[in-house]
């Protein structure tokens, strides 16, 4: 069985949405405003992320490939 270190860069981690700061919400009542909008963001960026792992424990056990990630 082949061993390797890394898995390809063709499907790279998602990445975290950055927080907006106090300082990006007017508190002029926007709908929606950019708290929700992030709140939004980091649903969708869980999800992703936890497809992601789960594609990181598959793939390389389908190719009959052993990796570092797949053994932790």
């Amino acid at each position: 069985m082949e061993m390797v270190d890394t898995l390809p860069d063709d499907d790279p981690e998602p990445v975290a949405p950055v927080a907006p700061t106090a300082r990006d919400c007017c508190r002029g009542g926007c709908e929606p405003c950019v708290f929700e909008i992030y709140e939004e963001e980091v649903a969708r960026y869980e999800a992703a992320l936890r497809e992601w792992k789960l594609r990181q424990r598959v793939i390389p056990a389908e190719a009959g490939i052993q990796t570092k990630r797949a053994r932790d």
